[in-house]
C-alpha cells in the first residue's frame, strides 16, 4: 500500500535534498551499508557530544547542539531500512510529510507538486492511462453484449483488464521482496510479526492468482475454447470467496469486552508516579483511549460480518448462475439474481443497524452546559455522527447497484435496450472523477504559494 501511495503521490511528497543526511555522516554517496552508517555515527557523535566538547575546553554553542542533533537525526533515518528507502526517494522534508501527515503544511505539498515537474507529468500520464483503460473496457463489453463486435473474442476484448491483472500480479510478487521491518529490531514479538507479514503477503498472492484465474476460465468458456460444466469453470471463484471468508471469520466472532473504567481508575490512583492533580486527566485520557479501541473493534466486527455475508451471497450467486447456464433450470432471470436482491436488502439492514447505533449513542449523551462538555461525551458524539453520516452515504450509493441490477434483469429477460444504459452510472462516475482530478491538478500547478503562505 505504501508503494502505491509513493507512486501516486511522489510529486506532492518529494522535497528537500536526499543526500544531506549522508553528507552529515561524512559520505559522498548513498551506496553505504548499515554497519558503515553506525560506525560513522559513533565516531562523529563522540566528537560532537557536548560532554566531549566540554572536556576539550570548547564553549558549547547552539550551533554545536544543532549539529549534534542533526547527526543523530541522520543516523535515526539511515539506520532504519524503511525510513532510509523513503528518504532516498523523497528527501528529508518528504519523509517528514509522510510520517507526520497531521503536521503537514498545505503550502509545502503544493510547492513540492509545482517543483517536481517530471514526477507530476508521470503521475498525470498514469492517471490518464488508468482512466482510459477503465473507460475502454465497459465500452468494449457493451459493444460485445449488444452484438456490434461479435467477431472479437472475449479474450482479446479483455485486454485492458489483462494489463490491470499484470500489474496486480507483479505487485503481489514484489510484496515478497519488500521488508517493512527494521533489521535491527530484536524485540520478543519479531517472529510473530514476520509470520503475520508473510501470511498476509502469501494471502495477497493467492487471491490475486485466483482473481486472474476466474477471468481466464470464464472468458475461455465464453469463447468456447473449452466445453466445461459451469460449476467447474467457477471453481476458482468458489475458492476465492472461501479464502476471503476464512480471512474475515476470526474478526467476526471475536469476543469484545467492554472497558472496565472502575478498575482503570483504581489502577491509576495506585500508581505512585502520577501526582494527585493529574490523576483525573490521566483517567480521562485512558478512558478516551479505551473507548476508541472498543468502538473500533465493534466497528471492525460488524464490518467483518458484513463482508462474510457479501462473499456468501456471491457463492450463492455463482451456484444459481451455473445452474441456469448449464440448462439445469430455466428460471426467470429475476429469480436467478435472487442472491443480489437478498444482498441489497441485507446492506440496507446493516445501514439501519449503524444508524440505530449512532442515534442510540446520541440519546445517551447528556450535555447540560455547552461550555463544559465531558470529553467522553464529545468522543461519543463524534463517533455517533460518523456512524450516521456514513450510513446516509451508503444508503445513497446503494441506489447505483439497485438501478444496475434491475436493468440487468430487464436486459436479460427482454433484450429491449442497450447494455450502455445499464453501465451508465459507471461512465458518469468515471467521467466526473477524471474531470475533478485533472481540474485539481491544473489548479494546484497554478496556485500562488506566496499568497497562500500569507493566508496561513
Amino acid at each position: 500500500m505504501e508503494t502505491i501511495l509513493l507512486f501516486c503521490c511522489k510529486s506532492c511528497l518529494k522535497g528537500g535534498d536526499s543526500k544531506e543526511y549522508y553528507e552529515v555522516l561524512g559520505f559522498t554517496n548513498n551506496n553505504v551499508s548499515t554497519d558503515e552508517i553506525k560506525k560513522a555515527y559513533k565516531k562523529i557523535s563522540l566528537s560532537l557530544h557536548p560532554d566531549k566538547l566540554a572536556q576539550r575546553g570548547i564553549e558549547i554553542t547552539q550551533e554545536h547542539k544543532n549539529q549534534f542533533l542533526k547527526v543523530k537525526e541522520a543516523h535515526d533515518v539511515l539506520s532504519d531500512p524503511r525510513r532510509r528507502r523513503l528518504y532516498d526517494q523523497l528527501g528529508a522534508s518528504g519523509l517528514k510529510l509522510l510520517e507526520s501527515p497531521t503536521e503537514v503544511n498545505p503550502t509545502d505539498i503544493i510547492k513540492n507538486f509545482q517543483n517536481n515537474q517530471t514526477d507530476r507529468n508521470i503521475m498525470l500520464l498514469v492517471i490518464l492511462l488508468i482512466f482510459a483503460s477503465l473507460f475502454v473496457l465497459p465500452v468494449l463489453f457493451s459493444l460485445k453484449c449488444d452484438g456490434d463486435i461479435d467477431s472479437v473474442p472475449w479474450l482479446a476484448l479483455w485486454t485492458p483488464m489483462w494489463i490491470v491483472d499484470a500489474v496486480l500480479f507483479i505487485s503481489s510478487i514484489a510484496l515478497f521482496t519488500l521488508s517493512n521491518k527494521n533489521e535491527d529490531d530484536e524485540n520478543d514479538n519479531k517472529a510473530n510479526d514476520n509470520d503475520i507479514s508473510l501470511l498476509s503477503k502469501l494471502n495477497n498472492f493467492i487471491s490475486t492468482v485466483l482473481f486472474i484465474l476466474i477471468q481466464v476460465f470464464i472468458l475461455i468458456r465464453l469463447d468456447h475454447v473449452i466445453g466445461w460444466n459451469w460449476f467447474k469453470v467457477f471453481i476458482p471463484w468458489f475458492i476465492y470467496e472461501g479464502l476471503w471468508i476464512i480471512n474475515f471469520l476470526p474478526g467476526s466472532i471475536i469476543y469484545i469486552k467492554k472497558p472496565d473504567f472502575d478498575s482503570l481508575a483504581k489502577n491509576l490512583v495506585n500508581q505512585s508516579d502520577i501526582e494527585h492533580n493529574d490523576i483525573n486527566d490521566e483517567i480521562i485520557l485512558e478512558k478516551m483511549k479505551l473507548e476508541t479501541i472498543y468502538f473500533d473493534l465493534k466497528l471492525n466486527q460488524l464490518d467483518s460480518q458484513q463482508k462474510i455475508l457479501f462473499y456468501l451471497f456471491r457463492i450463492w450467486q455463482a451456484i444459481f448462475l451455473a445452474l441456469q447456464l448449464n440448462g439445469s433450470v430455466s428460471w426467470n432471470w429475476g429469480l436467478v439474481f435472487l442472491p443480489i436482491w437478498t444482498y441489497l436488502f441485507t446492506e440496507y439492514v446493516f445501514i439501519f443497524v449503524y444508524r440505530s447505533w449512532g442515534f442510540k449513542t446520541l440519546k445517551e449523551i447528556i450535555i447540560t452546559d455547552e461550555m463544559k462538555v465531558d470529553p467522553i461525551d464529545a468522543l461519543h458524539y463524534k463517533q455517533a455522527s460518523d456512524l450516521i453520516s456514513s450510513s446516509n452515504t451508503s444508503c445513497f450509493l446503494l441506489i447505483i447497484p439497485v438501478y444496475m441490477a434491475i436493468l440487468l434483469v430487464s436486459r436479460l429477460q427482454l433484450s429491449a435496450f442497450s447494455t450502455f444504459i445499464i453501465l451508465l452510472p459507471i461512465f458518469i462516475i468515471l467521467g466526473c472523477s477524471c474531470c475533478c482530478i485533472f481540474c485539481g491538478v491544473i489548479s494546484l500547478a497554478n496556485v500562488d504559494t506566496d499568497e497562500l503562505e500569507q493566508a496561513y
